[in-house]
């Protein structure tokens, strides 16, 4: 047997039958299941299976993200039963589509990943879910559980469209999808193209001054020309 290895996903290939595996990496301590590629191309439509290489990109390969907590399979099912996600990564396939086609199209998949097929975007479903874990967590709410931001998941989406014309051997632009240059020389990808908080937000800092001492020129309020906030002296 030789293997093709990334972090999430085996592709096995058995040199004396040339068949080829799919088979996702067991969880620690566990085993892990092998789906034999021709045996599924001849049981699932053509319309499915050429949908594949999108499942793999967009839930995480080696040029793409991965989503915690979101198996393959469930991406897999949703192809066998959700024509809307059929619909959605269809458009990966297409070497025509536009920047905006592919945006879309992600947007509307990973909705439907993250159980959230008739919610507007992604912002309102991360504020959704949220609210939902936190009305039944018993501690506090990982933020990888919580579906990505409109503006992360567009540059993923580019890149999950990349990966797949590249799979299918269709001449890619890199820089237009969700890739920049580094150094002239080393790919990187574009995770977001917003701050990484409000300005607002990012500006906030407090004082630690006595309850007489915040009209003092040392407050580090007055200093940065901020006003004392609720926060300060505690």
């Amino acid at each position: 047997m030789n293997k093709h290895v990334d972090a999430r996903l085996f592709i096995r290939s058995d040199s004396r039958s040339g068949r080829l595996y799919f088979s996702p990496e067991a969880k620690f301590g566990g085993t892990s299941s092998a789906w034999d590629i021709s045996e599924m191309k001849q049981k699932v439509r053509t319309d499915v299976t050429n949908l594949i290489p999108f499942c793999h990109a967009v839930l995480g390969c080696d040029t793409t993200s991965h989503l915690y907590g979101i198996g393959k399979g469930k991406a897999v099912q949703l192809l066998l039963s959700n024509k809307s996600f059929r619909d959605s990564a269809a458009i990966f396939g297409d070497k025509l589509a536009s920047l905006d086609d592919i945006v879309a199209a992600g947007e509307r998949a990973l909705l439907t990943l993250y159980g959230c097929p008739d919610v507007p975007n992604l912002d309102t479903a991360r504020k959704l879910i949220f609210h939902r874990k936190v009305s039944t967590a018993t501690t506090f709410v990982h933020p990888q559980e919580l579906p990505p931001t409109q503006a992360a998941a567009k540059y993923h989406s580019l890149r999950v469209y990349c990966q797949v014309q590249i799979w299918l051997r269709n001449p890619v632009d890199p820089l237009r999808l969700g890739w920049k240059l580094q150094d002239n020389e080393v790919f990187v990808p574009i995770k977001t193209d917003l701050p990484d908080a409000p300005s607002q937000l990012l500006k906030i800092i407090k004082c630690s001054c006595r309850i007489d001492g915040c009209d003092s020129e040392k407050c580090t309020c007055k200093k940065n020309g901020l006003e004392c906030i609720i926060a300060c002296r505690t």
